[in-house]
């Protein structure tokens, strides 16, 4: 009986042995977000969606599994779990998809996870659901009262700084005089330039005086600790980093500037999404976490004609990933709705 037990066991530990090896060699090779399969495959890979389509469709290839296997996709909203689905990996390399039905009524973050049968996450990958349009939030409010910077609380409240203080606002534009900015920290405007080594924290491995580095514009986390900032150097150009926490560089962007700055403000969502605002161009562009760009807002922003410049001054993102942004020259704060 003693011999029979100590056999059982030892299968038992080459079974979790040959579970583990199997399982650890699980990868997922590509996915894809889009709006329909065909032929097993993605058509059209997006990183962002309007409101009406439906379906969206998660598509994946994994690969590694010595044996028959399971995976699951599992789709959240706003950090809520919203599906969960069991996929049957056959094969060493096999593609697998899932589908959520959405309503037009759930705009915002959308991600999913690939979990595999142990519970660990294999991948994580994001999308928008809505598309922004603009538009007018506030209009000139008081006389000789020009708006500057915009943050949004926690309050979910509209913090705008002025030439001479702030003013506070309501989701729904009523003005809330009781408010005041005292307590929202805004974001350094570029003629008041971080201290570059103050600022960077040291497991990012980036030599300063080789990239003739002069100062950040902006610098911002998301709730992983991913760092994503831009650094205007030497060359007269705007570079956009982004790091993981533990250091690793993810992508690098290079933008042309002169003595005027072009991007103005950037902005990261809670799910890793990257909102730039680039004043050359009068355009919001919307990153995923790995720098893809998955869409271009063209907003309608007043020019000064003496020097050419746009009125996009700052942006702010609110919990609904709407966008608010300030038109420095019209004196104006616009809104992005998803729709």
């Amino acid at each position: 009986m003693k011999k029979r037990l100590t056999i059982f066991s030892i299968v038992l530990v080459v079974i979790s042995i040959v579970a583990q090896k199997i399982m650890a060699e699980i990868k997922v090779k590509e996915f894809a977000f889009c709006e329909r399969i065909k032929n097993r495959k993605p058509v059209e890979s997006k990183g962002i969606f309007a409101s009406d389509v439906g379906r969206v469709y998660f598509w994946t290839n994994i690969y590694g599994a010595e044996r028959p296997t399971q995976i699951k996709h599992i789709w959240y909203y706003r950090g809520n779990k919203m599906s969960e689905v069991i996929l049957d990996i056959k094969y060493p390399q096999y593609r697998t998809w899932s589908y959520k039905t959405i309503i037009p009524e759930w705009v915002g973050e959308w991600y999913v996870e690939i979990v595999d049968s142990e519970g660990n996450v294999l991948k994580k990958a994001n999308f928008l659901f809505g598309i922004p349009k603009e538009e007018l939030f506030l209009d000139s409010f008081q006389k000789n009262v020009y708006y500057r910077k915009i943050e949004i609380g926690k309050d979910g409240n509209i913090y705008i700084k002025t030439d001479n203080g702030g003013l506070v606002f309501s989701s729904d534009g009523n003005y809330l005089p009781e408010l005041n900015i005292d307590n929202i920290q805004f974001d350094m405007p570029y003629y008041e330039p971080y201290h570059k080594k103050s600022q960077i924290p040291e497991w990012i491995d980036l030599d300063l005086d080789k990239e003739k580095l002069k100062y950040i514009v902006d610098l911002e986390y998301d709730k992983d600790g991913n760092i994503f900032f831009i650094y205007k150097n030497f060359a007269e150009e705007e570079i956009l980093f982004g790091y993981t926490n533990e250091g690793k560089q993810l992508f690098l962007k290079k933008y042309w500037t002169w003595h005027f700055p072009r991007l103005v403000d950037l902005e990261v969502s809670e799910e890793g999404y990257i909102f730039l605002a680039d004043s050359k161009d009068d355009t919001i562009k919307i990153f995923n976490n790995r720098g893809e760009l998955i869409y271009s807002i063209k907003g309608n922003f007043k020019h000064e004609e003496a020097d050419g410049l746009s009125g996009l001054n700052d942006i702010a993102i609110d919990k609904k990933g709407n966008i608010y942004a300030v038109d420095m020259y019209a004196n104006q704060v616009k809104i992005f709705r998803l729709k």
